[in-house]
């Protein structure tokens, strides 16, 4: 992005131009103001798009954006990029829109693409996207280091510039993921003018000048397009929030009382198999409740909110799943306390999630 930030206002009017994240500013300190900007990220600093006017720009986000970043940015068009639970889904459905989940990669630039492919663009233009290492630099805009080269993965892969450039392992699945979207989308043209950094596959590589005087066309009205998108949540759109908080907070009460259920179960198996004190009938019992405990919540989209909280105790859980112990009952004992532990887990983040229920009902109504 460095090396062509100052071409970037040749194509303002014949493309329509993406930012994600921090490369708004850099963008807007080049004199071009962004057609659109993404952002997916709960953990991204809202103060990267505390920008004058900066809610005039179209705005993707994930539905696990940071809830700050929407009150500071306000934006006119605000754009759901996708579905990523099933809270969403049935909320785009009762507005009788479908709303699906993408193959979005895990960053927000790759979030990008994928989103584009979605709304049909045949040609997407990457620029930044070397995905390796400038020294100890991980981001154009940056003056020194931002992460620990010792806490952290790294690999050499093949370079567009050079034979091999050093990359971080999240790096080199984005590089992976672009290859293979390229390579699926044979219909969608990828070209990665980023001029340096890690090579992709099934790309097709140019430089941002050759794109600029080969690939562009005359014109192209991005606002056209916005307009013609119907826009969702205006009629009763306070009564239908207001309701699906009401939904949310009576399935947590339900939840909680199955999870206490899960636990009980959980601690009683526990007992008896550590005590040699088995009853088999009444074991086959607890093992039957937790086994309808987890379909149960299978199906709870307030449990896709709540594993949102949770993520460290399902990578916990799901880590040596399939690493048996010895014998049958230490197994037994193995599975019941790794179970015991997520189900804990799950309930200690409820009075999180029901404050944060709470909290948005109170911003809703002060809204109003």
């Amino acid at each position: 992005l460095k090396k062509n930030i100052h071409l970037l206002k040749q194509a303002k009017g014949k493309a329509l131009i993406a930012v994600v994240d921090r490369s708004l500013q850099s963008a807007l300190d080049a004199g071009v103001v962004p057609d659109m900007m993404f952002a997916i990220d709960f953990l991204k600093d809202p103060s990267m798009f505390d920008v004058e006017n900066v809610g005039k720009i179209p705005f993707v986000v994930e539905p696990g954006v940071h809830f700050r970043i929407l009150d500071l940015v306000k934006p006119e068009y605000l754009i759901i990029g996708g579905a990523d639970d099933l809270l969403y889904e049935n909320l785009f459905q009762s507005e009788g829109e479908e709303m699906w989940r993408l193959d979005s990669g895990g960053s927000v630039a790759t979030t990008a693409i994928a989103s584009l492919i979605a709304w049909g663009f045949k040609k997407i233009i990457l620029l930044g996207q070397d995905l390796a290492m400038t020294g100890s630099i991980e981001h154009f805009g940056e003056e020194k280091s931002s992460f620990d080269d010792k806490k952290v993965t790294m690999s050499y892969v093949e370079g567009i510039e050079e034979d091999q450039v050093l990359t971080r392992a999240d790096f080199l699945s984005y590089i992976r993921w672009i290859e293979r979207v390229a390579y699926n989308f044979k219909d969608v043209k990828i070209i990665d003018a980023t001029e340096g950094g890690a090579k992709k596959k099934n790309t097709t590589i140019m430089t941002f000048q050759e794109v600029l005087d080969r690939e562009l066309p005359k014109e192209y009205d991005v606002l056209k397009y916005l307009d013609q998108v119907p826009r969702l949540f205006i009629e009763d759109a306070d009564e239908k929030l207001q309701s699906c908080l009401d939904t949310i907070r009576t399935g947590l009460r339900h939840m909680k009382r199955r999870l206490k259920e899960g636990v009980s179960a959980c601690r009683r198996a526990i007992h008896q198999l550590e005590s040699n004190s088995i009853q088999y009938q009444e074991l086959k019992k607890l093992s039957d409740t937790i086994g309808k405990l987890d379909e149960y919540l299978l199906d709870q989209k307030e449990f896709t909110l709540l594993n949102k909280l949770t993520a460290k105790a399902g990578y916990d859980f799901s880590e040596d799943i399939y690493q048996e112990a010895e014998d049958d009952k230490s197994e037994a004992v193995r599975m019941f306390k790794k179970s015991l532990m997520y189900y804990e887990a799950n309930l200690d983040k409820i009075p999180v999630l029901e404050k944060m229920v709470n909290e948005a009902e109170e911003h809703l109504s002060n809204e109003g």
